[in-house]
């Protein structure tokens, strides 16, 4: 049985009281339990509150005032990455701070480097172009575990791989372009990678979202997700250009779009499975709705999964040698 795992979920608190917690917990408050308040506090807001600016303020805070070698500069990182997935940007702020993690924090230099380069490729503000993958790139196929960076250290699962255990279970996973780009067309003059859509030789048009499924044994609203590419049809892609910053959007009633993403765990493959494309408010990816068919994402994303199956997809795509043969 898949039992050997620690999950919590802690709660978004009202802004003042999470101030207050950091407050004390940055000021020198070396007491255990008023540390992992504020861990707590951090990873709260990270998963859930709809503030964004709200939580680059505190991570900015502990980048400012942690001590060196300070787990909470590490946490910060790792809150920064979650806020990144699920708003799809963050500001130069936040990704100076990024910066300035990876060369303070002692313990996490590597998670720092994928947070940096994941604020890199979501931020709207950064006005970069998709960059190199983090080292945490599977080689075949491009998907990295989000949230190895994103999920709170308190979420740890024992390996029947490797049979260690390890510290934040992924909860997402995504890849940098549609399965059909490659590489040689970057020059070609038809054709667009950014960091949420897609341009193939003037003729097929992606944009990227979440397929998001539910976990069925967690506490209320936990989720998992997959960052997928969607083939929309040229006039349903220009629209939701049109609409790419316009307050309200998410009134807009759902598109079709032909799934462009291989998910590497799935047979037969997840390619031209049909999809509905729920846009949703400014600086959030459209959520992807899968056609109720009998494949086994579309059930999973009916009927939801247990985390013992998060923890197999972990384990799956992390101990698999995928490198090109």
């Amino acid at each position: 049985m898949h039992s050997h795992y620690v999950f919590e979920n802690p709660p978004a608190l009202p802004h003042d009281i999470v101030l207050d917690i950091l407050s004390r917990a940055l000021a020198g408050d070396e007491d255990q339990n008023t540390q992992f308040e504020a861990a707590s506090a951090l990873v709260g807001i990270a998963l859930k509150d709809d503030d964004r600016a709200f939580i680059e303020r505190c991570c900015l805070e502990v980048g400012a005032r942690a001590e060196p070698g300070s787990h909470l500069l590490g946490l910060a990182g790792l809150c920064l990455g979650h806020s990144a997935r699920r708003f799809g940007t963050l500001s130069g702020e936040a990704i100076a701070l990024a910066d300035s993690l990876a060369a303070r924090a002692k313990r996490s230099t590597t998670t720092l480097t994928a947070v940096r380069s994941m604020a890199s490729k979501t931020s709207t503000n950064a006005g970069t172009g998709p960059g190199s993958t983090p080292e945490a790139v599977l080689a075949q196929g491009g998907f990295f575990p989000a949230s190895l960076f994103c999920v709170a250290s308190e979420t740890s699962y024992l390996c029947h791989c490797c049979g260690e255990r390890h510290d934040g279970l992924p909860m997402s996973y995504g890849t940098d372009a549609p399965a059909y780009w490659d590489p040689s067309l970057a020059d070609n003059e038809s054709s667009m990678l950014e960091q949420e859509q897609c341009i193939i030789k003037a003729e097929h048009f992606s944009i990227r979202g979440r397929l998001v499924i539910a976990v069925t044994d967690a506490l209320p609203g936990t989720e998992f997700d997959w960052g997928v590419w969607v083939s929309l049809s040229r006039d349903n892609f220009a629209r939701a250009l049109s609409l790419w910053t316009t307050a309200g959007r998410e009134q807009e009633p759902p598109c079709f779009g032909w799934l462009s993403t291989d998910l590497p765990i799935y047979q037969p493959s997840t390619l031209s499975l049909k999809t509905q494309v729920h846009t949703q408010t400014v600086g959030k990816r459209p959520l992807i709705e899968l056609e109720p068919t009998d494949h086994p994402l579309a059930a999973e994303q009916r009927t939801g999964i247990t985390l013992a199956r998060v923890q197999e997809i972990a384990e799956t795509l992390l101990h698999t040698d995928r490198s090109p043969a």
